[in-house]
């Protein structure tokens, strides 16, 4: 159980940190005959630690950050944005980045650093990451029941993942070549 709690509130510290094994860990569990509710309450204390910490540390950092780089323009002028776009979109932007995996621990820092009200960056965060947990808990769920049903099925989804990256591969070399002779 703390495993599970530890990984996920590192990972919102913004370390980059395998979760998926969090969710996969959470659903042996459910197999062991642990509620889902208590699991998804793990999950969800994990992510808002790590997010509250990270919150605070950007908001502790903001005034040290801001006069280390006072002399240098463009910071500030995308210091100016940041804030002004956290001021008309603070709330759902937060609410949005709980879905985005490498761009949700980074957005606490950020909110803090922009100087989001805790409380709605609270509820904004809890709400965003009850509704991701409870939907990426679901998915593994559903994933692992998947891979455990039948051999034809595991290759079924190892093709499919082959096939997607190849083809992600693919695009960009064409993608790259295809802009150097551009330029």
């Amino acid at each position: 159980m703390a495993g599970i709690f530890l990984s996920v509130a590192v990972e919102n510290l913004g370390v980059p940190f395998p979760t998926e094994a969090a969710y996969v860990a959470a659903c042996a569990l459910l197999d062991q005959g642990y509620s889902y509710p208590f699991l998804l309450l793990v999950l969800t204390a994990g992510h808002l630690t790590g997010s509250a910490v990270a919150y605070f540390l950007g908001l502790g950092m903001e005034r040290w950050v801001r006069r280390r780089f006072a002399r240098n323009v463009e910071f500030m002028t995308l210091t100016d944005k940041l804030e002004r776009w956290y001021a008309r979109y603070g709330l759902w932007a937060v609410f949005a980045c709980r879905f985005v995996g490498y761009v949700r621990p980074w957005s606490s820092f950020v909110a803090g650093f922009a100087r989001l009200g805790f409380t709605s960056f609270f509820l904004a965060t809890l709400g965003g990451t009850v509704i991701f947990n409870w939907g990426l808990l679901e998915l593994t769920r559903r994933f692992l029941s998947l891979w455990s049903f039948s051999t034809s099925a595991r290759w079924a989804v190892m093709a499919a993942i082959v096939s997607s990256l190849l083809f992600l591969f693919a695009v960009r070399y064409y993608w790259q070549r295809h802009r150097k002779k551009l330029h």
